[in-house]
Parts: C-alpha cells; sequence; structure tokens
C-alpha cells in the first residue's frame, strides 16, 4: 500500500512540472497508459484552470460571493462552436445543393413556348419509341431510356404531315406519357400547327392537365 501511494505521489510530481500541452498529449494519447496517470492528468489540468480562473476574476469572486457559483468547465471539454456551426452549414449547404439536382433531374421541365403555334387541330398517335442510352455508376454500366419519340399524324386542308414530339423520361411526365400511350393509335390528341407551316406543329399538353 505504502509503495503504491509513493507511486502515486511520483506520478503527480511529475505531472505538476509537465505543460499544459503535454499533460493533453496524455489525456489524449492513445498509446498504452496506466489509468491513474491520464485521470491525474485530467485533475492537474483542472487545478491550473481553477487557480488561473480565480486568480483573473479574484476581485469579481469576492463581489458575488452571495451569488451562486458558475459551474466551470476546464477548456479543454469545452465545445468548439465555430467547427460546429461550419459543420452545420456545410451540411444545409450539401443538402439544399442535392435538393435543386434533384429536382432539376426529377422534376423541371422547361414550359413549352406556344406563342408561334397559332392554329388548333387533332390528330393521332402513330407509334411511341424510346430514346436509350447507357448510365455508367458505382454498379456498372446500365441501359436507361433517356426520352419517348411520340410520333402522330394530322390533317390540314385535306393535306396530311406527320411530325415528332419528344417527352422526356421524368417523373413529371409519367401520367401525361401513360395518357400518351393510352391514345396509342386509339382516339385523337389535341395539337397546335403554324398556319403560315402546317407541317410546324406541337402538341397541347395544356388540354392534358
Amino acid at each position: 500500500m505504502k509503495s503504491k501511494e509513493t507511486s502515486l505521489k511520483k506520478v503527480k510530481e511529475r505531472l505538476s512540472r509537465l505543460t499544459d500541452d503535454q499533460l493533453l498529449e496524455i489525456i489524449n494519447s492513445n498509446s498504452p497508459r496506466h489509468t491513474s496517470e491520464k485521470f491525474l492528468s485530467k485533475k492537474e489540468l483542472e487545478i491550473r484552470e481553477y487557480l488561473r480562473y480565480n486568480k483573473k476574476h479574484k476581485d469579481q469572486i469576492s463581489e458575488n460571493k452571495s451569488k451562486p457559483t458558475k459551474l466551470f468547465i476546464p477548456f479543454y471539454k469545452r465545445f468548439d462552436l465555430k467547427i460546429i456551426f461550419e459543420n452545420l452549414f456545410f451540411v444545409l449547404l450539401t443538402i439544399s445543393f442535392g435538393s435543386l439536382i434533384t429536382y432539376f433531374t426529377i422534376y423541371y421541365i422547361p414550359e413549352p413556348d406556344y406563342s408561334q403555334y397559332d392554329t388548333p387541330t387533332s390528330a393521332i398517335i402513330q407509334n411511341i419509341t424510346e430514346n436509350n442510352g447507357f448510365s455508367h455508376g458505382a454498379s456498372g454500366t446500365s441501359l436507361i431510356t433517356n426520352s419517348f419519340n411520340v410520333i402522330y399524324n394530322y390533317e390540314v386542308n385535306q393535306k396530311y404531315y406527320s411530325d415528332t414530339c419528344i417527352i422526356l423520361n421524368k417523373l413529371v411526365n409519367a401520367k401525361f406519357l401513360k395518357e400518351l400511350n393510352s391514345k396509342l393509335r386509339n382516339g385523337t390528341i389535341p395539337i397546335l400547327y403554324e398556319s403560315k407551316r402546317p407541317k410546324e406543329s406541337i402538341i397541347d399538353r395544356r388540354k392534358f392537365n
């Protein structure tokens, strides 16, 4: 027992001669040290911090003896709020950027310009074909459908025309594509064409909403 107390006393004396940084190295070290050495290092730092705190605020402490004692937290246990807020900002920025990419990839489609098409009529869908491509990812290369070609026929002044409308394969177009498929060679769809150039036309998607 006496030998153990002597050993602890020597450790305390040795730790008392170390700097704060050296004590922190002992506390944070991953090397196999005796538990009591790390514990005593923490206690030594707490004592030093307390003494420094009292020395700095001696006058203030004497004036506020009647007030509740403020909990003192050693400096090596305090949170670095700057790093926390920086990491939080980075996470929020990443989430926002990812949400924008998801929106433009899955949902966003540009609004068609109908201004140049001045005459409405009906058309018959002749065929719907896929435009396929390759996607390269972590799991390898896969074949995906990028868009669909909607081929339709219509008549203007007893003359027949054929045109193609490309529909992107996006979630927002799923319902529209389903309706177009239901009209394939079975019924008509609304379109607009240029009266001066009847071969230029567009599917009037507004009629499907």
